[in-house]
């Protein structure tokens, strides 16, 4: 799935239209000519509405148009024979109304796919690019992209970033600029990327047209949600061609709005098209197909999921290695599960990083050391093995498919792709497996498909078939299990110039989760995981010269991973409070990988450098707001709100401060941080108090749900508000 998030960046990749199924123009002069010629329809650039004349820039055309076709090469050099072919151009006008648009079209960046590889070598991803500024005296200039543009980066194996500036733009020109894309390869049987998106833009827009056309055996799933039009069925001169069109007009720009999907909240529509050359591959292509390929498939119901499904999974997969770890163990049945998550998370993938990263590395001579490896990444291989030994163990369950939250409703799913699988199992108190990576827990349903409604694949009593497909719900943590706890002990020195802070961090459920992928590197938990699970490591498994070679490079590049990692988190942690800070250290002290509720502890020490304290004489105003890290700020445009409001998921922050009172000094000032609201949507609660020499702040902030009615948003600024206002509060140390 690719959801296009507009944007007024000149972002080529998002920009698609096509030319007509039949005579395509190839040559960049004859592409320029089709879209800028004697036939363009805008020569004459159409009036902005008096609605949006202080708009800081207006849409004119926003224009895409995607063909579909396939052909018959002159040499072949796989079985398939057939080529398809995917046209895209796209052509975007806009009209530049004040200096902050200017400085965004000034400087644009754009990516450049590289010609990529299949699995037989083929014709991909020709690209023309056009731009040209239109004067507000009607003169013209045509830029050189290719003459002008700048790398600044090579992103990975398969794109580069390039910028192009843009000398001599003015409030009032218009930028006027398309791609074409031509992308061809033989195949028998594919699924194109799904394009999601929404109608309306940063900016308004006066003219949308979105124009698909199809030549045999292609086919095609689309609808529209939230108000947006509904496509046309367009004439064609060959019946065997197929045309459709979306159109809108002065659509509103998007409101920039925090906790927002846009694809459930705004006028959307999602289409993908597939291709199939017989009714037997049809069976294999990896998407919801309609009865013909003359039909819009617009929805998806159990009886679609039944048949693409029920005959997908053949659960007889036992692996020596599962038999041989589990052939002693007493395990109740909910033991057993969670056991067996756990170790193929270890023998199926863990154990295998250190190989990996000495292969990357060159830390030894490439060789292998496994014998019959299994590596298990992929969802379908999860689901595949992990039911066969939930079956061989009598363990009842059913596979799940949800939709994610922020793809809209059950009801509206169309794009096979965009459905997470994951595994129920059936005990007095269900429990859910989730395909595993490096760090998943076993129990654990991902934040972005909590509670919401799935539909259950549910098998016969042998486990062979999928026999029924139901509507289930999956359920949604309390906010009380996301949990972050930190608990931060403040001293300054003699002059208050430098403040020193050790802060012990506790983190649980989704919090946590977030969380681990970024904290945690597999040397933090290798080697407890092959003792646990009685495997040997890696470098035991070396010969002499390669365990030297290994056990003399892994050290040093351990070493450069760790410092690589002390700089990024020193920088988050920056960015956490808004201020600079050094001599950061960091040390994991509980990874808390087994369980859900089990808290990932970490410490970690700084300082902060003439900065939250402030002279007042001979008395110092020390900033202590800050230390619970920046908080929501509400501009005055956001106090009204139109939209439902999506969070991540229910969630609470806990603080404790320890400030330590400089010796000759009485602090004054913190009954300010006494604060309290609490209502149905979360709460902030703060105190504030002294012991000995200790001031003690504690505060607890919290949403209590991960969706909210537009009509709580006051309630929810509430208490935003006054977390806002507590991360304001000072203090100040009076000299005795």
């Amino acid at each position: 799935m690719r959801y296009v998030k507009k944007t007024r960046a000149f972002v080529f990749l998002f920009l698609f239209v096509f030319l007509s199924m039949h005579s395509q123009p190839r040559k960049a002069e004859e592409i320029k000519e089709y879209i800028w010629g004697k036939n363009d329809t805008y020569k004459e650039i159409p009036q902005i509405p008096e609605q949006w004349k202080n708009e800081s820039a207006v849409i004119v055309l926003d224009q895409y148009k995607h063909s579909y076709s396939k052909f018959t090469p002159l040499f072949s050099n796989s079985f398939a024979g057939i080529k398809v072919r995917k046209h895209h151009i796209s052509r975007r006008i806009v009209k530049l109304n004040d200096k902050a648009a200017v400085d965004e079209f000034s400087e644009l960046e754009f990516t450049e796919a590289m010609k990529r590889q299949g699995i037989f070598k083929a014709e991909r991803d020709k690209k023309f690019l056009g731009l040209r500024i239109i004067k507000t005296n009607g003169d013209i200039k045509e830029v050189d992209i290719e003459n002008e543009k700048i790398k600044i980066s090579n992103s990975d194996a398969n794109q580069d970033e390039y910028k192009l500036a843009i000398s001599d733009l003015e409030p009032g020109d218009i930028v006027d600029y398309y791609l074409c894309t031509v992308d061809s390869w033989e195949t028998n049987a594919t699924v194109f990327d799904a394009i999601e998106t929404t109608l309306n833009d940063e900016y308004p827009t006066m003219n949308f047209s979105y124009n698909i056309k199809l030549g045999n055996d292609f086919f095609i799933n689309y609808n529209s949600y939230n108000g947006a039009p509904e496509l046309k069925t367009l004439p064609t001169e060959n019946e065997k061609e197929r045309e459709y069109l979306l159109e809108a007009k002065n659509i509103d720009k998007r409101k920039d709005s925090r906790w927002v999907f846009p694809l459930v909240e705004y006028p959307s529509f999602k289409y993908q098209i597939s291709f199939a050359r017989t009714k037997k591959k049809e069976k294999v292509v990896n998407a919801f197909l309609s009865d013909s390929e003359e039909l819009v498939k617009t929805k998806v119901d159990a009886d679609d999921i039944l048949k693409a499904y029920e005959d997908d999974y053949e659960l007889n997969l036992i692996r020596k290695e599962m038999k041989r770890y589990f052939k002693d163990k007493n395990l109740s049945k909910r033991e057993l599960a969670e056991e067996a998550y756990y170790y193929m998370r270890h023998i199926f993938l863990n154990r295998y990083i250190e190989s990996v990263v000495a292969y990357e590395e060159k830390l030894n001579d490439p060789i292998v050391v496994y014998s019959d490896p299994l590596v298990i990444t992929k969802t379908r291989q999860f689901l595949l093995y992990f039911g066969s030994f939930l079956k061989n163990n009598e363990i009842p369950f059913e596979f799940i498919k949800a939709k994610r939250r922020f793809d809209g409703e059950l009801e509206d799913l169309l794009i096979k792709e965009n459905l997470a699988s994951l595994i129920k199992v059936n005990l007095e108190t269900p429990m859910y497996f989730y395909p595993f990576s490096s760090n998943t827990l076993a129990n654990w349903v991902p934040a972005t498909i909590e509670g919401t409604n799935a539909y259950s694949l549910k098998f016969n009593n042998k486990y062979n078939e999928i026999e029924t497909v139901e509507k289930t719900k999956l359920p949604i943590s309390d906010y009380k299990d996301n949990n972050t706890s930190e608990t931060s002990e403040i001293s300054f020195n003699s002059d208050f110039s430098t403040i020193a802070i050790q802060r012990t961090s506790s983190l649980k459920g989704h919090n946590k989760v977030g969380e681990m992928g970024s904290r945690l590197y597999f040397f933090d938990y290798i080697n407890e995981e092959y003792q646990k699970f009685g495997t040997t490591p890696y470098a035991a498994l070396l010969n002499k010269k390669n365990k030297k070679k290994y056990d003399l490079k892994f050290p040093a590049y351990q070493e450069k991973l760790s410092q690589k990692r002390i700089e990024r988190l020193e920088k988050e942690t920056e960015e956490e409070y808004d201020f600079d800070i050094d001599d950061y250290t960091y040390n994991v002290v509980s990874p808390g990988r087994y369980s859900f509720t089990e808290a990932l502890v970490f410490e970690e020490q700084f300082i902060i450098k003439d900065d939250l304290v402030k002279n007042a004489g001979s008395n110092f105003i020390f900033e202590i707001g800050k230390l619970i890290g920046s908080q929501v700020a509400i501009e005055e445009n956001e106090k009204t709100r139109s939209e439902n409001i999506y969070m991540p998921y229910p969630r609470s922050y806990n603080n404790e401060i320890r400030v330590k009172i400089p010796d000759g000094y009485t602090v004054s000032g913190y009954d300010k941080l006494n604060l309290k609201v609490e209502n149905a949507t979360g709460g902030f609660v703060s105190t504030a108090n002294l012991n000995d020499n200790q001031l003690i702040v504690k505060t607890h902030k919290y949403y209590k749900n991960n969706y909210e009615l537009n009509s709580n948003w006051t309630k929810m600024l509430d208490f935003l508000e006054v977390a806002y206002q507590f991360s304001q509060e000072k203090i100040l140390f009076k000299k005795k």
